[in-house]
């Protein structure tokens, strides 16, 4: 698998297209049905140490 540059990094995983909902004091992320990176994005948050609810 070849390595990611840093660019790549921000471009599709920290810019992503998302909503952020309140409530119950919980910020909640809603994500793309099909987005593409969603798998990475996923393995970043839990390497994070974050739950995926």
């Amino acid at each position: 698998m070849p390595k990611a540059r840093t660019g790549t990094i921000r471009r599709h995983l920290i810019n992503i297209p998302a909503r952020i909902a309140t409530g119950a004091r919980r910020l909640t992320l809603h994500l793309p049905e099909r987005w593409r990176w969603a798998d990475d994005f996923t393995d970043l948050w839990t390497a994070t140490g974050q739950r995926m609810l």
